[in-house]
């Protein structure tokens, strides 16, 4: 069981965007918000730090759902965020994908996991079992580029424009993966996609 601190201040980075997987749309901010919701009704949420997550801007509709909930939350620009790690207790993020190399989330999960262990507050991802993935399945991510127009719309020619949707974390950046069976270490959760096997079709597919 997560052990989560007492009136906690979490900072959260959530992911909605979708990620390419065989064709399929991964989405795991549901489950941080149940979480956080979870952890309120039982008095373990004190307010809930939350950054934009452009380009898209996920976190305003994350931001009215956990308002919903009667949960206080500052909002910020996702550079922000960094610099208020120091104030929270833990961090949450989701995951889109889980290999036992790294973990697949929003762009900006790497740096926020590389500045909780500097700050040395704890940092978990919750996400659930059918995200975790054996390391024969890493081709089948596509890490592509998006339109540019989303970042800056009337840019001036001769701008080139970044637009990646997501990162990949080495696990044993963080504290802790969480899913519906029980809270993995990393290395843990090594061992145990280390013996997960994939599917025939999609093997092929990863293979071709």
């Amino acid at each position: 069981m997560l052990n989560w601190p007492a009136r906690a201040v979490q900072v959260t980075r959530i992911s909605i965007q979708s990620l390419s997987l065989d064709g399929e749309v991964q989405s795991n901010s549901a489950t941080v918000i149940a979480a956080l919701r979870y952890a309120h009704q039982h008095g373990r949420v004190r307010r809930v730090l939350l950054s934009e997550s452009r380009p898209a801007y996920d976190g305003r509709p994350q931001a009215a759902a956990l308002l919903a909930q009667g949960i206080a939350v500052e909002y910020g620009i996702d550079m922000a965020l960094f610099a208020r790690i120091p104030e929270a207790q833990v961090i949450l993020v989701g995951a889109d994908a889980v290999f036992p190399h790294g973990l697949v989330n929003k762009l900006g999960t790497h740096p926020l996991a590389q500045m909780a262990r500097l700050h040395h507050v704890p940092i978990f991802s919750l996400c659930t079992s059918g995200e975790f993935l054996p390391a024969t399945a890493a081709p089948l991510v596509r890490f592509v580029e998006h339109p540019g127009h989303e970042v800056w719309p009337d840019a001036p020619p001769g701008v080139h424009l970044h637009n990646r949707y997501f990162d990949l974390t080495p696990l044993p950046l963080f504290s802790g993966i969480v899913s519906e069976d029980r809270v993995y270490t990393p290395a843990e959760l090594r061992t145990h996609l280390q013996r997960r096997e994939l599917a025939p079709a999609l093997l092929r597919l990863a293979s071709g």
